[in-house]
């Protein structure tokens, strides 16, 4: 999954529209850092990605459907991520994800709130959300679903998203601070599950459990065959030479079947290697960044001090006179 987009409207500290585009204003980057001071809305750009995906944050992962007013929303409402003296809040992204035919496909996925009687009180009450999902097909967006109900938007988002949920992609994905030891402590199972959504690397697990399936049918048939040569009735000629070219013909298949499991296995090491090289280099690029920072911050002393040590000549002169 790639974020092309997020547009926000009242969501905690980002009061009013808010948009940012990682295509266009930041150049659709490989790496960037979301930086600012305590409250600047760091972590709302993290929770309007969630509202836009799963219509929760990992902070408020409650389903709500209910109309409610301010005062008896839970803490884990949603609805009470809206900033405070506002009448409508939406959360908006953009993103993209690869499908069959290794084909990228761009979807818009919104999660919006408001008032009862929003133009005119402040203190209506806040209304169902509304979720949407919508694919564009190359020349407009095609609406998907857009409903207040989750169980009639959750089966097609469930199918974008593959089946993942909040909790997984908090894990895998967002990797709140202090929380990356939970997702390296996981069960091995759990772990392979959310990394293959996560890398897209699903594809060469099936196709290496087809491979071990036919393989191991074709052991069973040879296990069969030998058990019917090794048995002690009499057979005839005619017979054995039809069992023993069944076994022949399975042991091949076995043969061929072990190198198609080998070659696969390889694959599947040199695309994990190729991921880990991938993030050497992310990181190596991220420290080019911040040693130019850095270079670029140092730029007055550095001029201060080649000025000191032009002058110092025009000192030393004037203490002898």
């Amino acid at each position: 999954m790639k974020i092309h987009k997020i547009n926000t409207v009242n969501i905690a500290s980002l009061l009013g529209e808010t948009s940012i585009d990682l295509d266009g204003k930041l150049n659709d980057p490989n790496i960037f850092l979301v930086t600012g001071p305590v409250g600047s809305g760091k972590t709302t750009l993290f929770d309007a990605v969630c509202l836009g995906l799963f219509g929760a944050t990992p902070r408020r992962p409650k389903a709500v459907s209910a109309s409610k007013p301010d005062i008896e929303l839970d803490p884990k409402d949603p609805r009470a991520v809206i900033s405070t003296g506002t009448v409508e809040g939406l959360a908006e992204v953009v993103f993209s994800k690869v499908e069959k035919g290794n084909k990228r496909t761009k979807y818009r996925a919104c999660w919006s709130v408001e008032r009862a009687h929003k133009k005119s009180r402040l203190d209506g009450n806040f209304k169902a959300p509304e979720r949407s999902l919508e694919r564009f097909d190359g020349s407009e967006w095609k609406l998907l679903v857009s409903d207040e109900q989750d169980k009639v938007v959750k089966p097609f988002f469930d199918e974008v998203l593959e089946g993942m949920t909040l909790k997984e992609f908090n894990r895998a994905v967002l990797l709140p601070q202090g929380k990356f030891g939970q997702l390296l402590s996981a069960k091995e199972e759990d772990r392979a599950e959310i990394l293959e959504r996560v890398t897209q690397t699903d594809s060469y697990t099936k196709i290496g459990a087809r491979a071990k399936s036919r393989f191991d049918a074709a052991k069973k048939s040879l296990e069969k065959v030998e058990d019917r040569i090794g048995e002690n009735s009499p057979m005839t000629p005619e017979a054995r030479t039809a069992v023993e070219q069944e076994r022949d013909g399975a042991k091949l298949e076995v043969v061929n079947l072990g190198k198609s499991k080998d070659s696969l296995s390889k694959r599947v090491s040199w695309l994990e290697e190729l991921t880990e090289r991938n993030k050497d280099v992310d990181e190596c690029k991220a420290a080019v960044v911040a040693a130019k920072e850095a270079s670029v911050e140092l730029e007055p002393q550095r001029l201060a001090v080649a000025t000191n040590i032009a002058r110092a000549p025009l000192y030393l002169l004037s203490d002898k006179v």
